[in-house]
């Protein structure tokens, strides 16, 4: 069981953003801001999460899943891009997936 996988999304649309990821949602009002997302209820050694844009640059699901490597303190952080693009840093891997 891992413990304690925060996750983190930053908003660099230029406009308001909301997401939906797993279930939960994250509004962020206007350009650059940030919302920690805590302890998602997750176990194993790998984490899948989907994402749907319902406000920002780019509305709809985001099909592909997002795969973070489980742990304890692990972390994510979703950054959105003026284009419409959504990055994802994560640690410890360290991976960098363009979505």
């Amino acid at each position: 069981m891992a413990a304690n996988n925060y996750f983190t999304v930053v908003n660099f649309s230029g406009q308001a953003l909301e997401v939906v990821i797993n279930g939960v949602t994250v509004s962020l009002p206007e350009d650059g801001t940030a919302q920690p997302l805590n302890k998602f209820p997750q176990s194993g050694e790998q984490f899948e999460y989907h994402v749907e844009v319902k406000q920002g640059p780019k509305l709809g699901t985001v099909d592909k899943t997002l795969v973070v490597s489980g742990g304890t303190n692990s972390w994510s952080t979703f950054v959105f891009t003026n284009n419409g693009i959504m990055n994802q840093f994560a640690s410890p891997n360290a991976q960098n997936l363009r979505v």
